[in-house]
């Protein structure tokens, strides 16, 4: 059964003064949340977004967006870059109005993910004032984690974040009765990033385990009513599916997607991203742009025990659901939301940390409720203060890494273990400022560590050209 009310008690008085404070404090995070992105708002356009948003026609203004409409996949991201492309044309800086634009869809969202964790934990029987911590802490994670500055400070990932801002806007519509609006936000998100087609089963996650609706949690009956309530959602999530893989853009993406996991079928992607995610979750390693890590590669060993960590984990959420609900939907929450792009392989890369962004309200919720029905108010805020100020820090060093093209690969060549990728990745990036030694140097080091890397021998030959002749377009000769 959830905590009944009597477990928190509170005066009305006090009920107003908290929720007061309760506002006082999201408005706090909020300015500090916008301070530790500052420094990001200068950042120029870096690898994918030169074919991205850098060049892509729909920027180029709400016509050119309306003619692409049939034939272009994501058209609600795409209106938004056409929005943060205008409001940069005012400030005459194009990288400065996708900055902005990234960071006020984040602000957003971390409003709703506040809002979203306040009702559930109310909903639990907490009192205003425990409810307010608890939502203040799932909402702080989000908000100055450095994991989520990939969703939102590279302006190619902000996907991501438009994405978890409409799922998060259909959970706290669905638990306030809305459900026409909840649909609308589905389809919303579902057009900014294919992945949140399993928004349906966040919404059912937490009707089944929210705490002020009739019948026990997580039962059985309360599934039906769950599932009865979520009905639009799902009906909407089959016919978006069929429209996907009917459409010409998504039908081949579909169709290269099953040829990576033909490949890869037994590689455990999703531990290793579950991994990779609790690892980075508590600062214990640094962040790249991408991370150097073959799923393919894992031991028998590694992933038997990964498995049972993770299966021991969600079983004790389980076994907790009446006492501390919060954790099997906080859980459940990270877990779905990484699953559709991590369950079958079918991406190249190991891992991308801005699929972890929606992932932060699962664990933020989780974290937060236990903190703050566990701990006294002066523990909590003291613990919380510290946690901010570290991931303040994060974040603000993290964004400083996106100052250039060159800053960025290089944050991630030096980490150990970088592969022959990201060293080439940043040797491009040293050909476009025009560094060609360090370029060449550096497309040595990659084929030190890949022999076999076409695409490094090719760049080394190119630079090595181009720093004999002296002109940028020679081309060695083959």
């Amino acid at each position: 059964m959830p905590v009944p009310p009597a477990t928190f008690p509170v005066a009305v008085h006090d009920q107003v003064r908290d929720s007061r404070f309760g506002w006082k404090a999201l408005a706090v995070l909020v300015t500090v949340t916008a301070l530790a992105y500052l420094n990001s708002l200068s950042g120029p356009f870096q690898f994918d977004d030169h074919a991205g948003p850098a060049t892509d026609p729909a920027t180029q203004g709400w016509a050119a967006w309306s003619q692409t409409l049939s034939h272009r996949i994501r058209p609600v991201l795409k209106a938004s870059y056409v929005a943060t492309h205008q409001l940069g044309g005012v400030f005459g800086h194009a990288t400065l109005g996708h900055h902005l634009g990234g960071v006020l869809i984040h602000l957003a969202a971390v409003v709703l993910a506040w809002r979203l964790a306040l009702v559930l934990a109310q909903s639990f029987g907490m009192a205003r004032e425990v409810a307010g911590r608890a939502a203040l802490g799932c909402a702080g994670l989000l908000a100055l984690h450095p994991l989520a500055t990939e969703a939102v400070t590279y302006i190619s990932g902000r996907s991501v974040a438009l994405g978890t801002l409409f799922a998060l806007a259909a959970a706290v519509a669905q638990v306030r009765g809305h459900r026409l609006i909840a649909l609308a936000a589905f389809i919303a998100a579902i057009l900014s990033r294919e992945a949140f087609i399993v928004i349906p089963a966040l919404l059912a996650l937490i009707e089944w385990g929210r705490g002020d609706a009739p019948g026990a949690a997580f039962s059985p009956a309360r599934l039906r009513v769950a599932l009865e309530r979520t009905a639009l959602t799902w009906a909407a999530a089959l016919v978006a599916m069929l429209a996907l893989l009917a459409h010409s853009r998504y039908g081949p993406l579909a169709a290269l997607s099953a040829e990576i996991a033909q490949g890869r079928i037994w590689s455990p992607s999703l531990l290793l991203a579950i991994e990779y995610f609790a690892a980075h979750l508590f600062l214990l390693a640094p962040s790249s742009i991408d991370p150097s890590l073959q799923p393919e590669q894992l031991g028998a060993a590694h992933r038997v025990a990964g498995s049972f960590a993770c299966a021991a984990v969600l079983m004790l959420a389980w076994r907790g659901r009446a006492s501390r609900p919060w954790w099997l939907i906080g859980l459940g929450w990270a877990v779905a939301t990484l699953t559709p792009m991590y369950l079958v392989p079918l991406r190249h890369d190991g891992v991308s940390e801005r699929h972890f962004y929606p992932a932060l309200w699962g664990v933020g919720f989780a974290f937060g409720c236990e903190a703050a029905t566990r701990f006294s108010k002066e523990l909590t805020a003291a613990v919380g203060c510290v946690a901010a100020i570290a991931f303040s820090a994060a974040t603000v060093l993290r964004n400083a890494d996106y100052a250039s093209e060159v800053a960025l690969w290089d944050s991630a060549a030096r980490i150990p273990g970088a592969g022959a990728r990201v060293v080439n990745n940043l040797g491009v990036a040293y050909l476009g400022e025009g560094r060609v030694a360090e370029a060449l140097t550096t497309f040595q080091r990659a084929l030190a560590l890949d022999p076999g890397y076409t695409k490094a021998r090719e760049n080394r030959d190119r630079a090595a050209e181009w720093l004999r002749t002296g002109d940028p377009m020679a081309q060695p000769e083959i």
